[in-house]
């Protein structure tokens, strides 16, 4: 009976619009969390790895730098 009332006030189809709501928002935020973490863990992983070769090349251009005024 509680069924029957609930179906005609429309209170029914608008929990289910609510929970379909609700699972679309949740969506969002799990796609928003796992974009951040993979942003987050790349340039983690990738940070690095692109600083010292220019370390390296910065040392190398120093050492050839030094070693150019020294010889003349």
């Amino acid at each position: 009976m509680l069924a029957n009332v609930m179906r005609t006030c429309g209170i029914q189809s608008s929990i289910a619009t609510a929970e379909k709501g609700m699972r679309v928002t949740m969506k969002k935020v799990l796609w928003l969390v796992g974009g951040i973490a993979a942003a987050a863990a790349g340039f983690l992983v990738l940070g690095r790895k692109r600083v010292q070769p220019v370390e390296e090349l910065a040392h190398r251009l120093e050492t050839a730098w030094a070693d150019h005024h020294t010889t003349v």
